[in-house]
């Protein structure tokens, strides 16, 4: 059972909106992960969507096997999920991990020339199996383009997290499409890093920035109470560095995230009120983390946000069960 603050956001069903008989959109992402079913298993019996698309990555040269087994059962019980529970068949979007353009840019064009034709306003997001880099753009597109002005989210936690490593390596450190930024070449820089378990990762975009100051983020949720320890020993090499700020959060509450990340901009990124410093963020925490700092890039869009593709996924992605689902519905 989700403790503290998180209580107000647990929900045992996915349920219809108030008022709201249909949904006009479902989107969820498949995945290897067992998570990707938590929230369509967890559909009321009168959940109905006129629409549900279903985001489908193609396998990684460089995964192993098993990954792309339980990606293609995950899917077959997803999509018989959502059929039951959507008045139109379910459209996939079959598209690679690693080029955002390729899916986004095919769900654009669903979007533009069958969906909102046809009235499209109510949409619930299941956030749980995107990556980062997706689920940013996925954002930017039905915000800042289709000017979607509030969007219903579910995720489905980890019953448990393990000791195995998440992922391993890194492959290339690039900024978010849409997420660039203003960096200009003289001023010094203010990175601020949401702290997860994947210390390859976050070091290798520290040292790719070079920052002046870094302000790390971890994760403090108030009902996992070995998370915080666990954050500080597998990054005690970053966190130990001469002038690192150190703050923690709860993970799991994005309007906490945005305001956090506000009062860190605004007592570590600013000179008498004014932007004096090139800001960037790295995002290696909770999904839920992303949405807030969506938010709060949407107030200060001079912040870049940056990504890493790391080698591979570790096993502590694969043996990760389906946790208790957080619905959140966030205005624009």
């Amino acid at each position: 059972m989700v403790n503290g603050s998180l209580t107000k956001f647990a929900m045992t069903q996915i349920g219809r909106r108030s008022g709201n008989l249909v949904e006009d959109l479902f989107i969820t992402c498949n995945s290897f992960e067992e998570r990707c079913l938590g929230v369509g298993r967890e559909f009321s019996q009168d959940y109905r969507a006129k629409y549900s698309c279903i985001f489908r990555y193609e396998a990684n040269p460089n995964e192993a096997e098993q990954f792309e087994m339980d990606r293609r059962k995950n899917f077959a019980e997803l999509s018989h999920i959502l059929t039951e529970h959507s008045e139109k068949p379910v459209l996939p979007i079959y598209c690679n991990r690693q080029n955002v353009g390729d899916g986004i840019g095919q769900f654009r064009t669903l979007f533009v020339d069958f969906l909102a034709p046809r009235g499209c306003s109510t949409i619930t997001i299941d956030i749980t199996c995107f990556t980062k880099l997706y689920l940013f753009e996925l954002l930017h597109f039905l915000v800042q383009e289709a000017n979607i002005s509030s969007l219903r989210f579910a995720y489905n936690q980890p019953k448990a997290y393990g000791n195995a490593k998440l992922t391993q390596g890194i492959s290339e450190i690039f900024f978010i499409p849409h997420f660039s930024g203003t960096f200009l070449p003289n001023r010094e820089t203010v990175l601020i890093v949401f702290l997860g378990f994947e210390t390859e990762r976050a070091l290798g975009i520290w040292e790719h920035y070079e920052p002046s100051k870094t302000v790390v983020v971890l994760a403090d949720p108030p009902m996992r109470k070995d998370y915080l320890d666990r954050a500080e020993r597998e990054n005690a090499f970053l966190i130990t560095r001469p002038g690192i700020l150190k703050e923690t959060m709860n993970p799991y509450d994005p309007f906490e995230v945005t305001d956090k990340l506000d009062e860190i901009y605004s007592t570590h990124c600013l000179d008498n009120r004014r932007s004096a410093y090139n800001v960037g963020v790295i995002s290696l925490g909770t999904k839920i983390q992303s949405l807030g700092l969506f938010s709060f890039w949407r107030r200060h869009k001079n912040v870049r946000i940056t990504y890493a593709f790391p080698q591979g996924y570790g096993a502590g992605y694969s043996t990760r069960k389906i946790g208790e689902n957080l619905v959140f519905d966030m205005g624009f």
